[in-house]
């Protein structure tokens, strides 16, 4: 898992967070401090989903129609892509 982002020349920070902190949710992106935050009890391939998740919600940051369930099937079937396509390296478990 990368340690640093670059989104729009800025570096994003990632980290992984419990369950108690993030509840429900896998991954959440914080525009003030700079930081993606992913569950930390998440496989190797649920962070990548996840991760591509919230870059998505950075990408479109500003854009008011788009919403969650969009990001959702969108991410989830760009990974799809990328993954069955040899174009995302799996993260091996010393990364995660």
């Amino acid at each position: 898992m990368p340690d640093t982002l670059l989104i729009e020349g800025v570096p994003y920070t990632v980290q992984r967070a419990s369950r108690a902190d993030m509840g429900e949710h896998w991954g959440r992106i914080d525009y003030i401090a700079c930081t993606i935050y992913l569950r930390d009890d998440l496989s190797p391939g649920q962070l990548q989903a996840t991760l591509l998740h919230e870059l998505l919600h950075a990408a479109a940051r500003g854009e008011d129609d788009i919403r969650e369930e969009h990001v959702e099937r969108i991410a989830d079937r760009l990974y799809g892509i990328l993954a069955s396509n040899g174009l995302w390296r799996p993260w091996v478990e010393s990364d995660a």
